[in-house]
């Protein structure tokens, strides 16, 4: 029992001194393999000894790693083969071949003590790339710093670019797996695309939409209600153009101080909205004008970064009446026909027959 003991530590320590003597220097030509990670890979190794070799051996040299000696499987990988074509010739096949089998492999002919031949491979892994991390959508707000974020893996090491995508926009903005603002403002929010490529494989992208959020605003040039005549006992509307990220809501304030919504009405007061891109636009319709429609009206633009309102001021005119001209305007001749010594009574109701007006003004 001693004996195999002893017999089994000298084995040992043989094989760790015939790794260290075989892995110690790397001083002839070299074959390069390069391979797709996922693929399968196959290095053969025939001898050009005159006389059959003892053993041939198979070891990854950096490291320090024997894989066969002879048919003998020492490091017993289910990936990695032992291929015999005959007794002196070898073929070492990887399948599956992953980033961590990359490396220095050496096959060497053995013929008693000596080394009579060494033909080493460098294996070289190329990895598709990938994203190991990405920004999602983001919203930040206008004056604050923001970061997107495409961090990557891939072998040789893949490159990254950013595209900046509005309507009439696509450019390169960036390069780097981090894309910085230090200072937002609206006309950053938009489409950010980062690509990452490393010649192997096909190119990835990852899209991030990043949101600006600013206050609302009221745009006066926009078709917001300045100033106008309004028709009593007709229809009429009052429209208030504004913007904001998120898009503004709209309230409207009548003179009496009534208010009204999208969802809310009022004898006859209502509103409703369009949007079209980042502005909407908010209408106060009033089915019938009359006098209680004079005076103040607010309109409020508010989002959750802050409010905003304007007022209109709407003024009642006072025109002439419609009533007929006393009858003492016009006199009988001696014939008893009448006639105008003023105007006739036709053309005077079409000089006055006028609705009563209302002037808007945007203060």
């Amino acid at each position: 029992m001693l004996g195999k003991m002893k017999l089994y530590n000298f084995a040992v320590v043989f094989l760790q001194i015939f790794v260290a003597e075989t892995f110690s220097r790397i001083d002839q030509p070299v074959i390069q393999m390069d391979v797709v990670e996922g693929r399968t890979v196959e290095m053969k190794c025939s001898s050009l000894m005159k006389r059959r070799p003892d053993s041939i051996t198979w070891s990854q040299t950096d490291h320090n790693r024997i894989l066969f000696a002879g048919k003998k499987d020492y490091y017993q990988n289910k990936r990695i083969h032992l291929i015999s074509v005959e007794d002196s010739e070898y073929t070492l096949r990887i399948d599956s071949v992953e980033l961590e089998d990359q490396g220095f492999y050496a096959c060497s002919s053995y013929k008693g003590e000596n080394s009579e031949e060494k033909l080493i491979y460098q294996l070289i892994v190329k990895v598709p790339p990938r994203f190991i991390k990405t920004s999602e959508d983001k919203r930040i707000n206008e004056g604050e710093a923001g970061l997107l974020a495409c961090e990557v893996k891939g072998e040789p090491t893949p490159e990254v670019s950013w595209r900046f995508i509005m309507p009439q926009v696509d450019e390169v903005r960036n390069m780097g797996e981090f894309y910085v603002i230090r200072k937002a403002t609206r006309n950053y929010g938009g489409r950010y695309v980062c690509s990452a490529d490393n010649g192997v494989g096909p190119i990835i992208h990852h899209e991030i939409k990043l949101t600006v959020q600013y206050p609302p605003e009221i745009l006066n040039d926009e078709g917001s209600t300045k100033h106008g005549h309004i028709i009593s006992g007709k229809k009429t509307s009052l429209t208030c153009v504004g913007r904001g990220e998120p898009a503004p809501s709209f309230t409207w304030e009548l003179p009496n101080k009534e208010i009204i919504t999208k969802d809310r009405k009022w004898h006859g007061h209502f509103t409703t909205v369009a949007r079209n891109g980042q502005i909407t636009r908010s209408t106060l319709h009033v089915d019938e004008v009359t006098a209680r429609d004079a005076g103040q009206y607010k309109c409020f633009a508010r989002n959750v970064m802050g409010t905003v309102n304007r007022s209109l001021i709407v003024l009642e005119q006072t025109l002439p009446t419609t009533r007929p001209p006393p009858l003492e305007l016009f006199t009988t001749d001696e014939g008893g026909r009448g006639s105008s010594n003023f105007l006739h009574h036709s053309n005077f109701y079409k000089i006055f027959s006028l609705f009563s007006s209302i002037t808007i003004i945007f203060l």
